[in-house]
């Protein structure tokens, strides 16, 4: 890891989108988000991340205070990848735009979510699109949340559910 260090200096952006980076990949990117001081948005969409990468991912997110934005469309975490990133927003002040499109979650997943953010302030988007939610009462304890005063709409997609929340 010592060679990377030198690497990660200046790097603020990083889009790593459509490189197959699987639950061992995201185990190494996490060990170099936990040490990193400079990245504020990660992109690592359309991988095969998994819910064990989601897990790597979602540890590294509880000791980072850089980064601000992280995409995980299509990454295939699942209901349980979605209970990380919930530990994880109850830990983290940073991340301002999570993004959990595609990733099967359903409403199990999406009840995680809402719960850890009656104790986050700092997430201001979190995108839900193309999961598997039928239908999650939880968007309504978030749309009323004393913790989101600024909570000013919801979007729907084609199916009637609230799928992009701004807080």
């Amino acid at each position: 890891m010592a060679n990377c260090d030198n690497i990660w200096i200046e790097v603020v952006c990083l889009n790593l989108d459509w490189n197959k980076i699987s639950g061992q990949g995201a185990q190494y990117l996490g060990e170099l988000l936990q040490a990193n001081t400079t990245l504020e948005t990660l992109s690592l969409n359309v991988n095969e991340i998994g819910e064990q990468g989601g897990q790597y991912l979602a540890q590294a997110l509880e000791h980072n205070n850089t980064l601000t934005t992280l995409n995980l469309d299509s990454g295939r975490i699942k209901d349980q990848g979605a209970k990380y990133f919930a530990e994880a927003l109850q830990k983290n002040k940073k991340l301002e735009k999570l993004n959990l499109q595609a990733n099967m979650i359903t409403d199990e997943g999406v009840q995680y979510l809402t719960d850890a953010l009656q104790n986050n302030s700092t997430l201001m988007y979190l995108y839900l699109h193309y999961n598997e939610i039928i239908l999650s009462k939880s968007f309504d304890k978030m749309k009323y949340s004393s913790n989101y005063p600024n909570n000013e709409w919801l979007c729907n997609d084609k199916i009637g559910v609230f799928t992009l929340l701004k807080f």
